[in-house]
């Protein structure tokens, strides 16, 4: 996020970047493929994965080293971030506004948010529609509302569109982008900024940048909740009526349009016809979640699963005895049913299931912490340590108990951008030199995915989470900085950690935002202005193959 943030309120607003130098499926989010209440819940988990700590024992540490990669030599994600060993400084190329194709933009007013990764470039959302009574900010004609594909590496601008039409006037953007077909569905999300609330989506041609199925409406929000290189699921809400309360006019228009509404839809469309939906369905009270599957679109509502056909429409049963609280998500090929029972002081359940109705396992966690996907497992943890279940059997693969006093709970970060290997990040509460100081250190561990041995001890700053990963460096950012929203995060201060001996490398404080977009971590000026943040000490070949 731009420096806007920082005049708003005095830090940024947070986008989390790190997308792919290589092919990444689309967004970063597009593993969980949910509709409104599911991409909630993937944002309150990401919220808790970032809230709190713990202290766990482990048992001997193997063998300091660095990942061999994945089968392929390299990330396992696609994703090559900078190695960056030393304390990055600005590189040779800076982009202006002016080469994003953006107008003169008063400093401290620019947002930037990246969507998704398209080979080695980032699909980049602009905006200045921010909160204008407390800024000034008020960009009237959205005309810095823009969608930029660019390459952060070399600092080239492949194309700027103007998306005034569809970007809901400062509000937040989607991107869906499937490379093999050649365009992204873009779509508002429903978090609007102060502009003109409108809300919509389009097919962009990657190539070009050219908008196509340009869906909008006057009165109504339509959004796209999920899609994948086949299905596209769209939510059709009535759109708000702005308004004092005691304006008659204002209450009169909501009434009329409130009456002549029947209420949210929800409709599946083919990806390449827009135009005509396979399905559509009323949403009501009892409808929980949706998940897209590689045939059809999976319903959760009041205790029972319903897939719907992707090429036809037609509905079968997948689940009937559902817990009526149940709610659906998917991983791969995986589709995860959670159980929240009686409230926050029951235990919860999860349930791994096949895509075609098959239960594989379940088993009860507690409430504070949401199981995360993560190295090959599904990683449980509570106030007995860490749990690292199989995904297929649901039975431990290894537990990591906690020893000595706790104040909290252990934290699994999920799947981190730019990984070599499937190995878990857990956060901590303990500090170097044990508990007590609230704002000393924080252990990071790094823990075998296979045996969950330790393979790596870092000690960063408390509230702090890694932000992506190379090769041989994580990548670690304060919380306290930065705002995390759809999934894309903007700090001023970052912490490059040794992946084999868990030694700070560097720590870099910043006047500016910085972000990762792509591989390459940026720095971006109050007057919008890009650079591309490098190490300056040529690295030979001192990472151990």
């Amino acid at each position: 996020m731009a420096a806007a943030r920082r005049r708003r309120r005095g830090t940024e607003e947070a986008r989390v970047g790190g997308q792919g130098d290589r092919r990444v499926d689309g967004a970063l989010r597009a593993r969980w493929h949910r509709a409104s209440f599911g991409r909630r819940l993937v944002v309150a988990a990401t919220a808790l994965v970032v809230a709190t700590a713990a202290v766990i024992g482990l048992g001997l540490a193997t063998q300091p080293g660095y990942p061999v990669g994945g089968a392929s030599g390299g990330p396992i994600d696609g994703l090559v971030v900078d190695e960056l060993r030393h304390r990055p400084t600005p590189g040779p190329w800076r982009l202006t506004t002016a080469a994003l194709g953006l107008p003169e933009v008063s400093d401290g007013c620019l947002t930037y948010s990246v969507l998704a990764s398209v080979g080695a470039d980032v699909l980049v959302s602009t905006s200045s529609q921010l909160a204008y009574t407390e800024t000034g900010c008020y960009d009237e004609r959205g005309r810095s509302e823009r969608l930029v594909r660019l390459d952060p590496l070399a600092g080239t601008v492949r194309w700027s569109v103007d998306v005034s039409e569809i970007s809901g006037g400062g509000g937040t953007l989607a991107a869906f982008v499937d490379e093999a077909r050649g365009d992204a569905i873009v779509s508002t999300t429903g978090l609007y900024g102060y502009g003109r609330g409108a809300s919509g989506y389009a097919r962009v041609d990657l190539a070009t940048g050219a908008l196509a199925d340009v869906t909008t409406s006057d009165d109504a929000t339509p959004i796209v909740e999920a899609a994948d290189d086949g299905l596209v699921l769209v939510s059709v809400s009535p759109a708000p009526v702005y308004g004092y309360s005691d304006d008659p006019l204002a209450g009169a228009a909501a009434e009329a349009l409130l009456g002549s509404q029947s209420g949210p839809r929800t409709l599946l469309y083919r990806r390449d016809d827009l135009g005509t939906p396979v399905w559509s369905g009323e949403q009501t009270g009892d409808i929980s979640s949706s998940v897209l599957l590689d045939d059809g679109l999976l319903v959760v509502s009041g205790g029972t699963g319903t897939v719907i056909d992707g090429a036809t429409g037609d509905e079968r049963s997948w689940a009937d005895d559902l817990s009526p609280s149940a709610q659906a998500y998917g991983v791969d090929d995986t589709v995860f049913v959670v159980d929240f029972g009686r409230g926050m002081d029951s235990r919860a359940e999860v349930s791994a299931w096949s895509p075609d109705g098959t239960e594989r396992w379940r088993r009860p966690f507690d409430q504070d912490r949401l199981p995360v996907v993560t190295g090959g497992c599904v990683a449980f943890s509570d106030r007995t340590g860490v749990h690292c279940a199989d995904l297929e059997t649901g039975d431990d693969r290894w537990v990591v108990e906690r020893t000595g006093e706790s104040r909290g709970i252990p934290l699994v970060s999920d799947s981190r951008p730019g990984r070599w290997d499937d190995d878990v990040f857990v956060q901590t509460f303990s500090a170097r030199s044990g508990l007590g100081d609230p704002g000393a250190d924080r252990a990071l561990l790094l823990l075998d995915a296979e045996t969950g041995a330790e393979r790596m001890r870092a000690y960063v700053p408390p509230d702090s989470s890694v932000v992506a990963v190379s090769r041989s460096v994580a990548y670690v950012a304060g919380s306290d900085s930065s705002d995390a929203i759809a999934g894309h995060r903007v700090f001023s201060t970052v912490v490059g950690v040794d992946l084999a001996g868990g030694r700070t490398l560097w720590r870099l404080d910043s006047d500016a935002d910085l972000q990762f977009w792509g591989g390459a971590l940026v720095e971006i000026g109050d007057d919008g202005s890009i650079r591309r943040l490098v190490d300056d000490v040529r690295v030979t070949d001192t990472v151990a193959r």
